[in-house]
């Protein structure tokens, strides 16, 4: 049986004091044995909480926009991960074409971090729009769609081999069209 199940972000900012290290490494030691996969949208900072969920992870998915102060942001926590000592090959570039105006180029963004991106996230305002103003994933609304296509194939290379290797009693139709993508 397939469940998502979230965290959600306090109502008022405020409460966040409440969510120390200690609470995150409680919270983690009693989910991560009851999910295969676990997603965490920290906040854009290295407060305690953060970092203590980062500590935890195998893989960071780092979204870069193609602007320059996602740019400059982007060259400024690939700094804080190294001086945190997180593996570079634990931190994954994702970049995010979140719009069509012409911003920088994948090629000069690339030189800036000296290294392509992992994945790229095609812009298709439309859908995003849609799905977040009436609920329903673009990916199941219309898995066709390149940025579907580019989630979906990402999710099945972040996954363990055992998902990939063994195919499930039940295959849904993502693992069924990402598996014959990957042929």
């Amino acid at each position: 049986e397939e469940s998502i199940n979230y965290i959600a972000a306090p109502r008022n900012p405020i409460a966040t004091d409440t969510f120390t290290p200690e609470f995150w490494k409680k919270t983690l030691a009693k989910i991560k044995g009851h999910s295969d996969f676990l997603v965490f949208d920290t906040a854009h900072d290295f407060s305690d909480g953060t970092i203590s969920i980062l500590a935890e992870v195998e893989t960071i998915l780092l979204i870069v926009t193609p602007d320059m102060a996602s740019l400059r942001a982007t060259v400024s926590t690939l700094e804080v991960y190294d001086q945190l000592g997180f593996a570079p090959d634990q931190i994954l570039l994702v970049l995010n074409y979140n719009t069509n105006i012409t911003g920088i180029k994948q090629a000069q963004l690339e030189k800036v971090f000296e290294r392509e991106f992992d994945y790229v996230i095609p812009h298709e305002p439309k859908e995003v729009f849609r799905a977040i103003n009436f609920g329903e994933p673009f990916i199941l609304a219309n898995p066709k769609l390149p940025i579907s296509i580019a989630i979906e194939d990402m999710a099945y290379d972040l996954s363990h081999s055992s998902y990939k290797n063994i195919p499930p009693a039940s295959p849904s139709s993502a693992w069924k069209r990402v598996t014959e993508r990957k042929k």
